[in-house]
């Protein structure tokens, strides 16, 4: 059997697709396991041993016009394609590529005709279940009933060997406690600030002798970052690193301290402790929390007195200021220790 997986489009949705990539093969063991993926998502399932081809995703961003991608995908004569993208687009391809069997949410009004193994999901009834439970849940009609998996999330040799390069050079040794601060976050949250972290880093530094350091990957994490070093010049700035060394990064940290995001469901797949932040009402913590692992999660969204959460256009920081550093330095002190 041929297998078309469409992904969800963020970096964290990647990770939390992951136990559906294992549920698949599981029940299909000599399936054929394709993925799409946009460009920077590419090296997560290249190096995924249940993914047997990676196809780069040109519909997105309409890289492509639909007709070649199309014909593209009909060439390969897939018999199985499970769309967990919600553009219709997406919904289109998976009805005309030719293939007999289509996964996809029955419930989406203009399209959930298209999947004739598709599954209701019933959206109220699934506000307090994790978004992995949800993803699985989409392959009941395939006769995969399990909503218990693990993330999984996979780096190479050589991305590891020039991480040890890396911290190497910062002065970090390999028995050295490393705890990893995310400067950033995901659009549904809002970021914390840079004064509060630096707060938190030079606290954190005192437990277990640590040494800190900041990770991310855009602009304003680096901005971020630069704030930061500014109060704790200890603190050593690995903003920018390549995905795959980024992996290997946080598969080295001792503790994971950020608001929700992709690399928190990293650190969660590589079963480092999280100290995990949500501070906005919209982002609830028990679809995203991480997904078994060890972690506390920080919150005090009811200090927030509007009553229309849009973290991407709201210029108040309620949430964010209810914050206080101490809280997360206890909270990393609850999962690692109190001390030397």
């Amino acid at each position: 059997m041929k297998i078309l997986l469409l992904k969800p489009d963020a970096l964290g949705d990647d990770l939390l697709i992951s136990p559906v990539i294992t549920a698949l093969k599981q029940k299909f063991p000599q399936s054929h396991l394709a993925v799409m993926a946009e460009a920077q998502a590419l090296p997560i399932f290249e190096n995924h041993p249940a993914v047997d081809d990676v196809i780069r995703d040109y519909l997105f961003k309409r890289e492509k016009p639909f007709l070649q991608i199309l014909k593209e995908t009909r060439d390969k004569k897939f018999d199985l394609i499970i769309n967990y993208r919600e553009e219709g687009r997406y919904a289109l391809l998976t009805l005309l590529s030719g293939t007999k069997l289509r996964v996809g949410d029955k419930s989406k009004i203009l399209v959930g005709w298209i999947y004739n193994k598709g599954v209701f999901l019933n959206w109220p009834s699934l506000c307090s279940k994790h978004r992995v439970e949800t993803n699985l849940m989409l392959l009941k009609n395939l006769g995969i009933l399990t909503t218990d998996l693990d993330t999984r999330i996979y780096t190479t040799k050589e991305a590891q060997l020039k991480t040890k390069e890396i911290l190497r050079s910062k002065g970090i040794l390999e028995q050295d406690f490393l705890i990893g601060i995310h400067t950033a976050t995901g659009s549904a949250n809002k970021p914390y600030s840079p004064e509060k972290f630096a707060l938190v880093a030079k606290e954190l530094q005192k437990i277990k002798n640590a040494k800190i350091v900041l990770i991310g990957g855009g602009k304003k994490d680096q901005l971020a970052a630069e704030k930061i070093i500014k109060s704790v010049p200890e603190a050593i700035n690995l903003v920018g690193n390549p995905l795959l060394e980024l992996f290997a990064l946080i598969e080295r940290l001792q503790l994971f301290i950020g608001v929700d995001s992709g690399p928190m469901h990293v650190a969660a797949a590589q079963k480092v402790p999280i100290v995990c932040i949500f501070p906005s009402k919209q982002q609830k913590p028990e679809n995203w929390h991480p997904w078994k692992a060890k972690y506390v999660l920080v919150r005090n969204a009811d200090a927030c007195p509007l009553t229309k959460c849009d973290p991407s256009t709201c210029k108040d920081s309620y949430c964010v200021d209810a914050i206080e550093p101490e809280v997360i330095v206890a909270a990393a002190r609850t999962l690692i220790g109190p001390g030397n």
